[in-house]
């Protein structure tokens, strides 16, 4: 069967994103300190506002639109759905990576770090 470019590609993202067992520079740098990730903009975001204005404010649309997606996103990566690390190489991407190992490093090191926000959430339900 020929490798399926995408599905490598994520793979090795997914690879230089969470790196177990160590920080590199983070560890050396910030080993004791407490850290803190959250979001820059919550769920409810001027650009929703501004979609909203431009394309009217039909919300029960905007929301269906969004289910849909999430349930094809699902089917697409049902057979890819097995392990954390599948999930998020599948459906999570870069950003939950870099979150998700740098919390298991933090977990490693003892260092404390505060939640805030969806996206740093599921950062954190990905440890588990």
């Amino acid at each position: 069967m020929k490798p399926n470019f995408e599905e490598e590609l994520n793979k090795y993202i997914l690879s230089k994103a969470i790196i177990p067992n160590s920080l590199g520079l983070w560890e050396t740098y910030f080993k004791k300190m407490c850290l803190a990730w959250g979001e820059i903009v919550p769920n409810i975001t001027p650009q929703h506002l501004i979609f909203a204005a431009d394309t009217g404010p039909d919300v029960e649309s905007a929301l269906q639109f969004k289910r849909d997606i999430v349930r094809k996103g699902l089917t697409l990566h049902a057979g890819h759905l097995e392990t954390v690390e599948d999930v998020i190489a599948h459906v999570g991407g870069f950003d939950i990576a870099a979150i998700t190992g740098a919390m298991v490093a933090c977990s490693d090191l003892h260092i404390p770090f505060v939640i805030d926000g969806t996206i740093i959430e599921n950062g954190t339900f990905c440890i588990y």
